[in-house]
């Protein structure tokens, strides 16, 4: 979250840790406003129309950033992430050094050639690494 609020305009929450028997509670803030569910019906169009283009701003925003741990797909402080396609009895993978590195884990290192074709041909494919 502090990424975010450090390099961009999007509104963000700050998280709060607080122990709580032997464990650690993660809460985190709220963002001022309204909840658009509350309040979109009633909205003029002309309103409707800039919140739809600050919500883009933020999306645009949200994938121009880019990471401080390259290519790799980790955490922001280049720790493992959560993937619940991974082995979804763990909590935590990788860090990856790349795509393919990742792809590889969510094959269970399987070789890509004995994977059916929809896998071999997703996995074929390269994206760019943005951040979300």
């Amino acid at each position: 979250m502090r990424f975010v609020r450090l390099n961009t305009d999007i509104p963000a929450p700050y998280p709060l840790l607080f122990p709580w028997f032997h464990r650690w509670i993660l809460l985190m803030t709220r963002v001022p406003g309204v909840p658009l569910d509350k309040t979109w019906s009633g909205l003029p169009e002309s309103s409707r129309t800039e919140i739809i283009d600050q919500l883009s701003s933020f999306t645009s925003q949200q994938h121009s950033l880019r990471s401080p741990n390259g290519q790799k797909i980790c955490s922001v402080l280049g720790g493992p992430v959560f993937d619940a396609r991974i082995n979804s009895m763990r909590y935590q993978s990788g860090p990856f050094d790349n795509e393919d590195t990742m792809n590889a884990a969510l094959r269970d290192s399987q070789p890509l050639d004995s994977m059916p074709y929809d896998v071999r041909r997703s996995h074929s494919i390269k994206h760019p690494i943005t951040f979300t």
